[in-house]
């Protein structure tokens, strides 16, 4: 099977950033949701997904594509509220988001290449343990990365989901 690493992308410009997120009600799961206020601005681009405090954020849209493969993963709603707007009560267009947590697994292959500090440089996947995974983060990196399958992706360009690209990643 082959997978692919979720990354932001860069070359859109103006991307909408949260600028506050107040915790409201979180259930004992860390699911539960949250309040944001944007600045919206007329050069902001609004994407399905998007890094937020080294998090994965997903709209609506995409959180719902990744539940159909995709049952367990852990997500916190953040309802963005533009300044402004919510005092006057137009808050009804404002795009909603999820922080997702995909579940983790230990799939980093023995021949994946690591500095003299232990952080990985060259990462290739454990097929061995991925076993049926399809949407999954990686346990033992420092950084906030997850992966989907091949089928997922091309599900996501399909649906012209915006704001990702995929790289592939190495399997053994």
């Amino acid at each position: 099977m082959r997978y692919f690493e979720v990354k932001e992308r860069t070359d859109i410009g103006y991307v909408m950033r949260l600028t506050t997120i107040e915790p409201t009600t979180i259930n004992h799961r860390g699911t539960g949701w949250l309040r944001s206020y944007v600045n919206p601005s007329a050069q902001e681009s609004i994407v399905d997904y998007l890094m937020q405090n080294q998090r994965p954020m997903v709209s609506d849209n995409l959180r719902k594509i990744l539940d159909y493969y995709e049952q367990e993963i852990n997500d916190t709603r953040v309802y963005t509220i533009y300044k402004g707007a919510y005092e006057k009560g137009d808050h009804e267009n404002t795009p909603d988001y999820y922080f997702i947590e995909p579940r983790s697994i230990d799939a980093v292959h023995e021949d994946s290449v690591r500095d003299h500090l232990g952080n990985l440089e060259s990462l290739i996947l454990d097929q061995s343990k991925l076993e049926y995974a399809r949407i999954f983060c990686v346990k033992g990196l420092k950084e906030n990365r997850w992966f989907i399958t091949l089928e997922i992706a091309e599900m996501l360009f399909r649906n012209h989901i915006t704001g990702f690209t995929v790289e592939e990643i190495e399997t053994r």
